[in-house]
């Protein structure tokens, strides 16, 4: 007799049943193709026609990585607005911090000033506009070589797939 379709993702969940009373938060479910995908709300079914799998971990922004040339968009308890770009502890807890403030750092010392998870859109040397689509900073090459390939400004546009602020 064949294996449960679901079989190996059963033992997985079996696992986070014996770690937590309301496993179910940990998994989505998929109906068909087209759907999207569902925060469960209590035990799988394990239907054959769906699909299962655990939540995606989500990675956190590591803030110490940002350089302190780079904006940081920050809503405190108040409800006040600030745009920082020194010490994140200096200003208080705030209920809310972003990257994504839509101005250029420029690039003066050759190394990436983005944390690990942050997209970029960017300007190099010989271009008068960003290039094509967003990408991941860490992926580039920071390196300043007076050549017309320099990324010369940068600014987040956003986050990667699995990243969060908090």
């Amino acid at each position: 007799m064949p294996a449960h379709k679901h079989a190996d993702l059963i033992m997985r969940y079996a696992q986070d049943a014996s770690q937590s009373e309301t496993p179910w938060k940990f998994w989505e479910c998929k109906y068909d193709a087209h759907s999207d995908w569902d925060a469960l709300s209590a035990h799988p079914a394990w239907r054959i026609g769906a699909q299962y799998r655990r939540k995606p971990r989500k990675q956190v922004i590591d803030w110490t990585q940002k350089a302190a040339e780079v904006p940081v968009l920050a809503i405190s308890e108040s409800g006040a607005v600030a745009f920082l770009t020194l010490d994140l502890d200096a200003v208080g807890p705030s209920l809310y911090l972003a990257l994504e403030t839509g101005i250029w750092v420029f690039n003066h010392n050759g190394r990436n000033p983005w944390p690990e998870g942050v997209l970029v859109e960017y300007k190099l040397r010989d271009k008068a506009g960003p290039d094509d689509a967003p990408v991941n900073a860490r992926h580039l090459n920071w390196v300043l070589t007076c050549m017309s390939t320099d990324i010369i400004a940068s600014r987040a546009v956003g986050l990667a797939e699995g990243w969060c602020y908090e």
